[in-house]
């Protein structure tokens, strides 16, 4: 007869062993990408829009990243985040790739405000951005900058610097390689390159501040951190997310013209009806529901 404490020992042992191999972390947030994209509902909640600073959601600088424009821009984008974010996990943990993400879906958030700001002439405003492509390209810096790859240094660091150089002109030359193309109408977005610009300072600031050695406290500190049972810790999400509370904290009176708006991704006004999310009637609905 099959004892049943043993068959609850090796089912508990088999899943922890399961756990350990499987990126849960990353899966996790591949999952929460593809619900917040296929229910409206959700899409509606989640996405990022400039209005919403007016009112006291603050949570949409951080799920906005989670909403994609149609299934098209799911696939691509999860394409590229599973992989990095996957590799992140396995070199530093499940804790430590939630944590990066955060910086860095705050950093991008802050960086779309600031480099697509409505109130500068010129460059593509916005007014709602979605899409995971500059965590992405944040992940990517993050990972082949990374001191524990096994791969020769030289060739990660030429790409992360091409990388960077191209997020850079592309930014500087207003959107040259997708605005107005084919690749930019069947993502059913508007794409702003500033978010990957955004992406890749971000994550190179991540790799200096995981790299950047602790500071040593005086003794009258370290005496009051033990006593208090507190410690300092490096600023990761503190240093991201400040610009984004400072431009979130003031409100526009004025909404800037609707018909293209957004950042790396922002929403179609012209997309098809059919659309799993729905996102393209959205910008005119928060429109009509300014100031409510």
């Amino acid at each position: 007869m099959v004892d049943p404490r043993s068959v609850t020992k090796i089912a508990a042992g088999v899943t922890r062993e399961t756990l350990a191999i499987l990126p849960v972390g990353s899966l996790l947030l591949a999952a929460l990408s593809v619900a917040s994209t296929l229910a409206p509902l959700l899409s509606r909640l989640l996405i990022d829009l400039r209005e919403a600073a007016c009112r006291f959601e603050p949570w949409r600088p951080l799920t906005g990243h989670l909403v994609h424009g149609n299934a098209t821009h799911l696939l691509l984008n999860l394409t590229a985040f599973v992989p990095l974010a996957a590799i992140r996990e396995r070199r530093a943990g499940t804790g430590m790739l939630l944590v990066e993400v955060l910086a860095l879906a705050a950093g991008v958030s802050a960086g779309v405000r600031l480099l697509h700001d409505p109130s500068t002439t010129g460059g593509i405003p916005w007014t709602s951005y979605c899409g995971l492509s500059g965590v992405v390209y944040g992940l990517a810096v993050i990972v082949l900058l990374d001191e524990g790859s096994t791969i020769a240094r030289g060739p990660r660091v030429a790409v992360a610097a091409a990388l960077m150089v191209k997020s850079c002109l592309e930014y500087g030359a207003g959107g040259w390689l997708a605005s107005g193309s084919a690749l930019e109408e069947s993502l059913g977005v508007v794409y702003l390159p500033g978010a990957h610009c955004a992406g890749c300072a971000v994550g190179l600031y991540l790799v200096h501040a995981s790299r950047a050695p602790a500071p040593q406290p005086s003794r009258k500190r370290l005496a009051a951190s033990r006593g208090s049972g507190t410690s300092r810790s490096p600023p990761i999400i503190a240093a991201p997310a400040a610009p984004l509370l400072l431009s979130s904290a003031a409100c526009s009176g004025s909404m800037p013209p609707r018909a293209k708006t957004g950042m790396d991704e922002v929403l179609h006004a012209s997309s098809s009806p059919s659309s799993p999310t729905g996102l393209s009637e959205l910008v005119f609905e928060s429109g009509r529901n300014t100031g409510e």
